[in-house]
């Protein structure tokens, strides 16, 4: 039997059906043209007609923007949401904001969905969480406008499916950190206050989604710790649950030979080192027939 949970959307009510993803996309997929409704309307918003159509009107009607701050408080405001609508509207000829804030919509929606996949969520309970987002008054008022938090709700979340995720190896951590430092840019262009939105999750990732190994010392000692106030029954089960692979080293099928070399060289060197040392303990012995045979 399918359930379905009422959910108020403004005026409205859309049904979210737990019955199976199938069932759960469809609702998922109408709230979002409805949330992205506003962003087919005309610019209408005090913001926009006073500001933030500013930056993509002057380059396109004259070639050049002048941020002074003499003729306009914003004017040199850290704000990358209006160059991000500057660029398509000198592409396109025309205002591009409703096709931009579109794109942002379904890059939020999107990178919602490979979070919940990060935190084991089914596909009926991805598609709930989409549904939610679409909901929020907020995401269908802020589509009619030239707002930050657009663009910032998305490298929000794909943030924080960076930090979810985390670092496999040492070789994709540099991957890793280029994104992070990439999202993070893109929050601080947006508004300063996203430096508070993205530390956040960065205090998190440092915390407790650490990328980097604990100091072996410590992590032993932890472990130690574990076993003796009954955490885990010994060290096997501890050693799993406490630490991870960061990374794993193969052996070089070429390099065989010189190890093989190298081990031979020292089984040498620890018998030579047990015959001198027969040797001179029976000289220190008086043992000459044990020394000359």
């Amino acid at each position: 039997m399918t359930h379905e949970l009422p959910v108020p959307v403004g005026a409205g009510v859309y049904n979210v059906y737990t019955g199976g993803p199938a069932g759960s996309a469809v609702p998922t997929a109408a709230q979002l043209g409805l949330a992205s409704t506003g962003a087919w309307l005309p610019t209408l918003q005090v913001d926009d007609l006073g500001y933030h159509l500013r930056l993509p009107w002057e380059l396109q009607l004259r070639g050049a923007y002048a941020p002074d701050p003499w003729r306009h408080v914003w004017a040199v405001a850290p704000w990358a949401s209006d160059v991000q609508h500057a660029v398509p509207q000198l592409l396109a000829g025309a205002e591009a904001r409703g096709p931009l804030n579109a794109l942002w919509i379904t890059i939020t929606a999107a990178g919602l969905w490979r979070l919940g996949a990060e935190l084991k969520l089914d596909a009926s309970a991805r598609w709930g969480v989409i549904a939610l987002y679409a909901s929020l008054p907020l995401t269908a008022g802020l589509a009619a406008g030239m707002q930050t938090e657009t663009a910032t709700a998305g490298l929000l979340v794909w943030l924080a499916w960076l930090v979810v995720r985390g670092v496999d190896d040492a070789d994709s951590a540099p991957h890793a950190v280029w994104t992070g430092a990439v999202l993070l840019g893109g929050l601080v262009g947006l508004k300063l206050l996203g430096v508070v939105y993205g530390g956040v999750l960065l205090l998190y990732a440092a915390l407790v989604r650490r990328p980097w190994p604990a100091p072996p010392v410590l992590l032993g000692a932890a472990m130690l710790g574990a076993v003796a106030g009954g955490v885990f029954p010994d060290l096997a089960s501890a050693m799993p649950a406490m630490s991870r692979v960061l990374t794993t080293h193969h052996p070089d099928p070429d390099s065989q030979r010189l190890h093989a070399a190298r081990h031979r060289a020292f089984l040498t060197l620890q018998a030579t080192a047990r015959d001198l040392r027969g040797d001179i303990d029976a000289a220190l012995r008086g043992d000459h027939d044990a020394l000359h045979g």
